[in-house]
């Protein structure tokens, strides 16, 4: 027999008792005799149910795997950077990266008597260079050229160096141009 019929047949001898219950108040407050025989009722038994087992499912996971041709970092916020390897037996690699990157700016040692300057410059390879929020073009050792526009008088000359896990180094310096 199963656990369904069980419950059912539990459910349907509880009725029954309930409506002789009732049936007898009735006639017990209307101070009328049933005219129609008692119902009779039987009780079974049955074996006791045990509670269902319940195992909880193992959180759901993904494994994506991640693959980079050529290799390349991957920023990461937190100064954290990936560097993905695709030989590497794992998908990627975190390394924790504090440093600030190398930064060598070529400024001149005394005025200058143009409105432009060449100058010149290294950083890390793979680190972004800016002056003035505009990019400037590396190469792959990390070297960099621009011409700066400059003002008659005093004028600031900063260049900035950002690495992939987001490390910044500033480089600046006065430049006077007598034009």
């Amino acid at each position: 027999m199963s656990q369904r019929t069980d419950k059912s047949n539990v459910t349907r001898v509880v009725l029954v008792a309930a409506l002789v219950v009732v049936l007898a108040l009735f006639y017990a407050l209307c101070g009328t005799e049933p005219t129609e025989a008692p119902v009779q009722t039987t009780v079974v038994e049955s074996p006791p149910v045990a509670p269902p087992v319940v195992t909880p499912a193992p959180p759901p996971t993904t494994v994506v795997p991640l693959t980079v041709d050529p290799p390349k970092p991957v920023a990461i916020p937190f100064r954290t950077q990936a560097v993905i390897e695709p030989d590497a037996p794992e998908p990627a690699k975190i390394v924790q990266d504090d440093e600030a990157p190398r930064l060598e700016v070529g400024y001149p040692d005394r005025p200058v008597d143009n409105d432009s300057m060449l100058l010149m410059g290294s950083t890390e390879p793979g680190a972004l260079v800016f002056h003035d929020e505009d990019l400037i073009p590396t190469t792959e050792t990390g070297s960099f050229e621009l011409r700066v526009a400059l003002e008659r008088g005093v004028n600031v000359v900063t260049i900035e160096a950002i690495d992939a896990a987001g490390n910044v180094t500033y480089r600046s310096q006065l430049v006077v141009a007598n034009f």
